[in-house]
């Protein structure tokens, strides 16, 4: 049986604009260091001090991310306080109990959210592309509209800054055959034109995960097997496993940014993201003559039998690709910040 979500076209806007002034003095005579506030823009859709904002705010810098080399955008939000990671293999994240589906996920002004479902593919949203990540926690629908119930979660990626040619690689290994390889790299042309290009993979043979459990009920069954399955302390046996799900993302990037004089720019940026997974070994627990048992009537030999069941011992096959394409106005001078997004999402679905 194949299911696929028809193809979504996802379309969003983001025209805002603050005004303020401010006045400094400056002593030759004294010399002294200050700490910066963080900026943020999130809470209010303004740029303004963190202190200032009216709600729960944190921010993760590119520092942060490099420091302690973090590895995905989960993994980056779990740092914070009042953020939960899910360990399951391309997990999600909770903030104050809500689920992803609740967390409004922005990248620079465009909505990740999957309109089927709410849920987001982290693996689109390559971590060394990232300045800041600004999370404001609890509700934000009347600035962000339904998803943003338990917070807001909004991702700034990186601009070129130094002139000529600047490059990132990265390589990570980890247990269970888990790769990351990524290369993005940008150049600054000149003081009005500059462009990067990115690619990332990434591809694990997982772990295994979603146990068959059943009850024991009474009676005698029709298979002695070889082997009693192992029981849980509520009394259940676990028959069977859906096995390791394995996966692999794969994502190709880019942008161009024009400055039309120190105060005004505008940048298009755009993504490819390809996904798979699948489960290739389901196991049984329980075997005769040295086969593995699906199904039928299992004796426990003590007055009692199981009845393992192969159907929900099978996993998916899962496929997705998006295309991301945003446009993005920025006048600093006059404090207005125009994103202009379109999320095409080509292929999404499992068997």
């Amino acid at each position: 049986m194949k299911k696929l979500a028809s193809k979504g076209l996802l379309m969003s806007a983001l025209i805002c604009g603050n005004v303020f002034l401010g006045s400094t003095a400056v002593f030759a005579e004294e010399v002294q260091e200050y700490s910066l506030d963080a900026m943020v823009v999130t809470a209010t859709r303004t740029m303004k001090q963190i202190q200032e904002v009216p709600s729960s705010v944190s921010v993760v810098t590119a520092k942060d991310i490099e420091e302690r080399n973090i590895t995905s955008v989960p993994e980056a939000l779990q740092t914070l306080p009042g953020v939960y990671k899910s360990q399951a293999i391309q997990g999600g994240i909770q903030l104050r109990g809500f689920g992803s589906g609740d967390i409004l996920v922005l990248v620079d002004g465009l909505q990740m959210n999957y309109p089927f479902n709410s849920t987001v593919d982290w693996e689109m949203i390559p971590v060394e592309n990232i300045e800041r990540i600004e999370v404001v926690r609890g509700a934000g629908s009347s600035l962000y509209g339904g998803h943003a119930v338990g917070g807001v979660v909004n991702i700034i990626t990186k601009d070129a800054k130094k002139k000529g040619l600047n490059a990132n690689i990265v390589l990570n290994y980890g247990s269970n055959n888990t790769w990351k390889k990524a290369l993005y790299a940008d150049v600054k042309a000149n003081e009005k034109v500059s462009f990067g290009v990115g690619y990332e993979n990434r591809k694990s043979d997982g772990w295994g995960n979603y146990y068959q459990t059943k009850a024991a009920s009474k009676g005698s069954g029709t298979i002695v097997p070889d082997n009693k399955p192992p029981q849980l302390s509520n009394g259940k046996y676990i028959v069977a496993t859906r096995g390791d799900r394995k996966y692999e993302s794969e994502t190709y990037s880019a942008n161009v940014k024009y400055n039309f004089d120190a105060e005004r720019s505008l940048k298009y940026t755009f993504a490819n993201t390809t996904s798979t997974y699948y489960y290739p070994s389901p196991k049984s627990y329980i075997y005769k003559d040295g086969k593995p048992v699906w199904s039928g009537k299992v004796d426990l030999g003590n007055g009692t039998y199981v009845s393992p069941s192969l159907g929900t011992s099978l996993g998916y096959d899962g496929e997705k690709e998006y295309n991301k394409h945003t446009l993005a106005y920025n006048d600093d001078k006059n404090k207005i910040n125009a994103n202009f997004s379109l999320l095409d999402m080509k292929k999404s679905g499992y068997s």
